[in-house]
């Protein structure tokens, strides 16, 4: 009886690290699609545009996408209250 139930307590810590590695792999890839536009959009345009405007690498660009996401995103609930 036992060995069955680590055998499935096995398959169900195999789903989650599955599950894991899955979001964390669309994370990371997520990063990689909103930093790099960024990044190549301020270093093209800002910098031309703006003496004082440094260029940035790829890790500021995520801050400022992460930042912007913080500053900007609508909070507000959508759900109807009847």
């Amino acid at each position: 009886m036992k060995k069955r139930l680590y055998i499935k307590n096995k398959k169900v810590m195999n789903e989650y690290l599955n599950n894991f590695l899955l979001f964390t792999s669309i994370a990371i890839f997520a990063c990689m699609i909103l930093g790099y536009p960024l990044m190549f959009l301020w270093n093209t345009c800002l910098v031309g545009a703006v003496e004082t405007v440094n260029p940035i690498g790829f890790w500021q660009a995520i801050g400022i996408n992460f930042l912007s996401m913080m500053l900007f995103k609508n909070w507000t609930s959508t759900t109807k209250i009847k």
